[in-house]
């Protein structure tokens, strides 16, 4: 079988599965076989296919006394991913409201997915005349002061994940990518505690990013300012990488990290 063909029955085996994953609810905690198989028309043996895969991944538990099936403990993962997000925007608002009175700058936060990141709040600046980024948005690792600053603080294994992808399958938007430079800086950002970039990603556009660190040390989210380049000169940047970096730091103590170095005045360099 080619994998063209193999294609559509992995996706309708994707289906069957999360299908029988929207069953259970908190009325209804426990499903048998037999119930599946009447509520989602599918026949026993295909019900019973698709929950030994959930199963050994342990996504259902099915109790050996009734053979009826629970949801499992793994199911936390992405429901857990899915609620830090959550909370992370929350716990953040108030300190993007303030960054933005501060800079008069746009104030955006994003969370790490894969080999980009996502926005998932921005709040424009007063002085903004054309917004660049929406939410839900998604920007690359490789360039810009979010992504970089996410890619930096990666685990080793990821971060090499990431680079082994863009030596096979280097971006189209970059006519070259000099992956040992980058190296280099992914090191510097983890030195100093932020990002910056000027023009990387969006002509004219300069941005300076700080990481939110969740109680178990791993960056949950990076808040970043940006705005036009003529507005981002160097004592500006001072500022706004003083003021990025004490913002992302109050968040992180929220997200229950007290550990988050602060960066003095005199250690910032645009």
């Amino acid at each position: 079988m080619t994998r063209r063909e193999a294609e559509p029955e992995v996706v309708d085996a994707v289906d069957r599965a999360l299908a029988i994953l929207e069953c259970f609810s908190t009325d209804r905690t426990e499903l048998g076989i037999s119930e599946l198989s009447r509520e989602l028309g599918m026949h026993k043996s295909t019900v019973f296919r698709s929950l030994t895969s959930l199963e050994a991944r342990g996504l259902v538990v099915k109790d050996p006394g009734t053979r009826r099936y629970t949801v499992g403990a793994k199911i936390l993962q992405p429901a857990g991913a899915y609620l830090s997000t959550v909370d992370v925007r929350e716990k953040a608002k108030p300190f993007m409201e303030d960054l933005r009175s501060q800079t008069k700058e746009t104030v955006s936060l994003y969370v790490p997915a894969g080999d980009r990141c996502v926005c998932i709040e921005r709040l424009e600046s007063p002085l903004e005349i054309r917004r660049v980024i929406r939410v839900g948005d998604q920007v690359p690792l490789y360039v810009g002061s979010t992504g970089k600053l996410a890619l930096a603080f990666m685990s080793e294994g990821a971060r090499a994940l990431v680079f082994s992808r863009l030596k096979t399958d280097p971006p189209r938007d970059r006519a070259a990518l000099d992956l040992a430079a980058l190296d280099v800086e992914l090191e510097s950002i983890r030195r100093r505690g932020y990002a910056m970039s000027h023009e990387e990603r969006v002509p004219q556009v300069s941005s300076v990013s700080a990481p939110v660190i969740d109680a178990s040390g791993q960056v949950a989210a990076a808040l970043s300012v940006s705005g036009p380049l003529i507005r981002f000169g160097e004592e500006r940047v001072a500022q706004h990488v003083r003021l990025v970096v004490q913002a992302a730091a109050e968040v992180s103590a929220l997200m229950g990290y007290g550990l988050y170095p602060i960066v003095d005045n005199h250690s910032v360099r645009a």
